[in-house]
């Protein structure tokens, strides 16, 4: 099996409801298709081996491509959907295929059927609760504008307004987990009122030195602030795994894909 870490994050807060303590959640992202042993048997194995509550992914499974296909993806989470509860958001490239003339009304659609199937909730710009007892978390699918996702000299500012113009506005009643594919905007997620965020995008920066992290972002920034590992602005935290494939640039040095396990832990 190609090689994959494990990478453990404790997030820590006085908000995460008592009946959620030690609650574990298996964190995917950018898998792009790509698969870990026959129909993905080895990835299906490393996450059981974590005794994971809740299965929580923020796109990218697939590449966009004008004739993708999105198999491996269903196989994928409807294997999980049968033990546990899983969430899903799209990245830039579920959302290149929404978008796509030639994929909206069709391959994409048909898609976005079959993940539901499964009995995978597909969270686009919506939200849903999980419930333990009579303490709930509320867990929140950001699906931003395919112009968020421009290169370096193209960067579009995030207005005030423009989160909970999608989304509404987040609790304060409930810890906020908010599966959001582009770190750049963790400010914003952070004064949305996310108290965990989950991203990917970046595949780790491709080449991965020490000290200076991650060199290049897929916006073609050199060493971007937002990497890889666990970020804290505020309260809120930030989760950015490596991710778990490639597509353009099929390279990784010092740079092995991810499978994040989080334990939430009530301070």
């Amino acid at each position: 099996m190609r090689h994959l870490q494990v990478e453990e994050y404790r997030i820590k807060s006085n908000k995460i409801p008592r009946n959620f303590d030690k609650c574990r959640i298996v964190f995917l992202t950018d898998l792009h298709d790509q698969t870990y042993e026959e129909d993905n048997n080895g990835l299906v194995e490393m996450i059981e081996a974590q005794f994971p509550d809740y299965i929580m992914t923020a796109g990218d499974l697939v590449t966009g491509r004008k004739n993708f296909d999105g198999s491996t993806a269903v196989s994928l989470l409807g294997r999980l959907a049968e033990k546990y509860e899983v969430y899903y958001t799209n990245g830039n490239h579920e959302k290149r295929l929404s978008e796509y003339s030639c994929t909206k009304d069709s391959t994409y659609v048909e898609f976005k059927e079959r993940i539901e199937e499964t009995g995978t909730r597909y969270l686009i710009n919506e939200s849903a609760y999980l419930i333990r007892g009579n303490e709930q978390i509320r867990v929140t699918g950001l699906d931003i504008g395919l112009e968020y996702y421009k290169k370096k000299w193209h960067k579009v500012i995030m207005k005030d307004g423009y989160i909970p113009s999608l989304v509404g506005k987040a609790s304060e009643n409930c810890y906020e987990i908010l599966l959001a594919h582009n770190p750049d905007y963790f400010p914003q997620y952070g004064a949305w009122g996310a108290d965990l965020v989950l991203s990917g995008h970046v595949h780790g920066g491709i080449i991965r030195f020490p000290v200076l992290g991650g060199l290049i972002s897929p916006s073609y920034r050199f060493f971007p602030k937002y990497d890889s590992g666990l970020f804290h602005e505020g309260k809120t935290y930030m989760v950015l795994s490596r991710g778990l494939g490639s597509h353009t640039i099929k390279l990784r040095i010092a740079n092995v894909p991810e499978l994040s396990v989080i334990t939430l832990e009530r301070e």
